[in-house]
């Protein structure tokens, strides 16, 4: 049933007030004295927080939880980007050197004293009316450490003997050579 309201806003029926309540049910009891919140069925003050303070961090901590499970992949791949990063700045470092080093060498190639120099020094090229030398050392012998002795080729007058032959001795030399490394004579092949 539904109460109408006076224009002051105070309901017609009123509600009871305690002081009403207390003096009619209360007859054993004192008229200011309120039952122990035990007896009215409430818990005390202490527990009524702990289990909503266990609530709430529970609450807190699947919050936490989610943000790390959200939070983890994000913060890997921008430490994996960081890294490659960094690796493509030491390798456009290192690129950098290497280009500043072959433009200093194409500066030096533009010099034509320089191209002059090189083409005189690895090709032996010389300029029209100039003579090139080369000097060959006939007496040294090449170092053979440790190695077996190289057969030499008698030195007598070589344009008396025909070509076929000196061809075949030089066949025999070889042959003497390998006599020397295995140490056990081969059959001589007969001279022509």
């Amino acid at each position: 049933m539904a109460t109408a309201r006076r224009r002051g806003g105070t309901p017609r029926n009123p509600r009871r007030t305690t002081s009403s309540r207390g003096s009619s049910s209360t007859s054993g009891r004192q008229l200011g004295t309120r039952p122990a919140a035990a007896a009215r069925g409430r818990r005390p003050v202490e527990e009524l927080r702990t289990p909503r303070s266990i609530k709430g961090v529970a609450i807190l901590a699947s919050v936490f939880v989610i943000l790390a499970i959200l939070l983890i992949p994000a913060v890997c791949s921008t430490l994996n980007q960081q890294g490659q990063i960094n690796g493509l700045r030491d390798y456009i470092a290192q690129q950098r050197v290497t280009v500043a080093a072959l433009q200093q060498e194409q500066r030096t190639w533009t010099d034509p004293a320089y191209v002059e120099q090189q083409a005189r020094e690895r090709l032996r090229y010389v300029r029209v009316g100039e003579k090139s030398f080369t000097v060959i050392d006939g007496q040294t012998t090449p170092d053979l450490s440790g190695g077996a002795p190289i057969a030499v080729l008698a030195t007598n007058s070589n344009a008396s003997i025909p070509w076929y032959s000196q061809v075949w001795q030089s066949m025999v030399i070889a042959d003497a050579r390998t006599k020397a490394a295995t140490g056990r004579p081969s059959a001589a092949p007969a001279a022509p």
